[in-house]
């Protein structure tokens, strides 16, 4: 199983730096930032492959590890900085392959939502992701203080990033909650933990 996490994490590799080299010779900008959200994407699973080849159980992820090596990556790829932080708190918890791979990519999507969107003109703002566990479970949480969610319901961008974390709550049974708790926006996702 390792070998075969390897191999997988290798080729994930591989296409990233795949796309990559197609996004630098793109000019259109809609056409790079698309290119960006599908590497943002295939690096959250790279990166559980990663984990499951170099950890000692290959059926079962470090969530805190994960999120620590993704989040840095992210905060990395989105340009975060002093003045737009990306910061990560996580209590300890682990999940299934399967179930790590959607969190690696609801984390991807929602990150790079906020980077795009929250803070619009280059305004300094931070984001907070944060995984917490409680007595109904694990709570996964992006935050930003951000514009908040539109009152009415509008499509920014694609609305693909959206489906897409519809579609892996779904995989976690998770209960999605997008809220604007006042200044910015807050998407949780409550789900339980364990192989």
């Amino acid at each position: 199983m390792r070998e075969v996490n390897h191999r997988v994490a290798n080729s994930l590799q591989l296409v990233n730096s795949l796309v990559g080299m197609q996004a630098a010779g793109v000019r259109e900008p809609s056409a790079r930032a698309a290119l960006a959200d599908t590497q943002a994407r295939i690096l959250a699973i790279a990166r559980v492959h990663q984990r499951l080849y170099t950890g000692g159980d290959a059926s079962c992820v470090d969530l805190k590890d994960y999120l620590q090596n993704l989040v840095g990556e992210l905060a990395s790829a989105m340009g975060a900085d002093e003045r737009r932080p990306l910061t990560l708190e996580a209590a300890e918890a682990e999940l299934s392959t399967d179930k790590a791979v959607a969190v690696g990519v609801v984390v991807a999507e929602l990150v790079t939502n906020a980077f795009k969107y929250a803070y619009p003109d280059d305004a300094a703002g931070e984001v907070r992701v944060r995984l917490v566990k409680g007595e109904n479970g694990v709570t996964l949480t992006v935050e930003d203080d951000g514009v908040g969610l539109p009152s009415e319901p509008q499509v920014r961008g694609t609305g693909l990033g959206m489906k897409v974390v519809r579609a892996m709550a779904a995989t976690l049974g998770a209960k999605l909650d997008l809220t604007s708790p006042g200044p910015g926006s807050r998407v949780a996702l409550v789900f339980q933990d364990g192989c």
